[in-house]
């Protein structure tokens, strides 16, 4: 067993290329490899516990070909089967194509035609129709992108991630993946026409985006705004509605337009979003009217309650 470890953990190794002479014009692609390492010691400890190891199918979304090709042997060397794809767009295309019947999505954060990896695991999820776990690399180790990837639900590792570290994970979400038939949860209000309409105001594209798809997967409906102003030249009083802002917006910020609605006798439930542990900007939400508020990194349990209760 521990042999086997050793030859697996060496074949890794030798994938990560050195720099030659000859190569010099993938420098800089091999540098990026370089972040994987694994070493044999760490291989044999993983070994340690293969008679009970989770193998399934793994879906991996990378646009750079070496650590595409990197991911792809170490997976199969850990006994997955392994679909790769170039793009958001690539990996939709094998869905649909029944080419593609993952266990478990692995994807670099930022991908090509200006996706990210964790909105790709929601549309996954949703063509699918299961909970397909997701983890999703990156090394913008931000709020937004944190934000982002708890939202849809999915693991992050920060880059550098060590190869045991990414097997770990991998065993402790695959046994996740099981298909489960749902209904949605609205389907009683949706039915009498009393599902409430969600507006979400954030600035930042990733966090707006997030928000709605995490709101939409779970059949609400929603409309997005980038600004205050945005919002205030599309929204008709009338109907059952929630809204989601950041407190952070440029120009009308959102306990300014919380304040101005309630002035203008528009009584909207609001959530507001503020920045981790920030009490002044949450008390000043409250006083505007806010009838809860979340912090960053939002989960998307944490959002999905605080829109239920609003």
């Amino acid at each position: 067993m521990r042999a086997s470890a050793s030859r697996a953990a060496e074949r890794a190794t030798k994938a990560i290329p050195e720099r030659s002479a000859s190569t010099c014009d993938r420098s800089a692609a091999r540098a990026r490899i370089c972040c994987w390492s694994v070493s044999s010691t760490t291989r044999a400890s993983i070994g340690g516990f293969e008679s009970e190891r989770h193998v399934g199918s793994v879906l991996v979304i990378e646009d750079d070909p070496d650590i595409r090709d990197l991911l792809e042997d170490f997976l199969r060397d850990e006994g997955h089967e392994v679909v790769t794809a170039y793009d958001g767009v690539k990996a939709r295309e094998l869905i649909a194509g029944g080419m593609a019947k993952p266990d478990l999505v692995l994807a670099d954060y930022n991908l090509p035609n200006g996706m990210n990896g964790a909105v790709v695991a929601a549309m996954i999820r949703e063509a699918l129709d299961r909970p397909v776990p997701a983890i999703i690399l990156t090394g913008d180790i931000s709020a937004g992108t944190a934000s982002t990837a708890a939202l849809q639900h999915c693991s992050q590792l920060n880059k550098p991630v060590k190869l045991n570290e990414l097997a770990s994970a991998i065993q402790r979400l695959l046994p996740l993946a099981q298909p489960v038939a749902h209904a949605p949860r609205h389907a009683e209000d949706s039915a009498a026409g009393g599902a409430p309409l969600i507006y979400v105001v954030d600035d930042d594209d990733s966090i707006r985006g997030a928000i709605r798809a995490v709101l939409e997967d779970d059949h609400r409906d929603v409309e997005d705004y980038e600004t205050c102003e945005a919002f205030l030249a599309a929204f008709h009083p009338g109907r059952a509605a929630r809204l989601v802002i950041d407190a952070y917006l440029p120009g009308m910020n959102g306990v300014t337009w919380l304040r101005r609605l309630r002035q203008a006798g528009h009584a909207l439930p609001a959530i507001m979003i503020t920045g981790n542990s920030d009490v002044a900007i949450a008390v000043e939400a409250m006083k505007a009217g806010a009838s809860d508020f979340i912090e960053k990194p939002i989960s998307r349990n944490e959002l999905l309650a605080s829109v239920d209760h609003a």
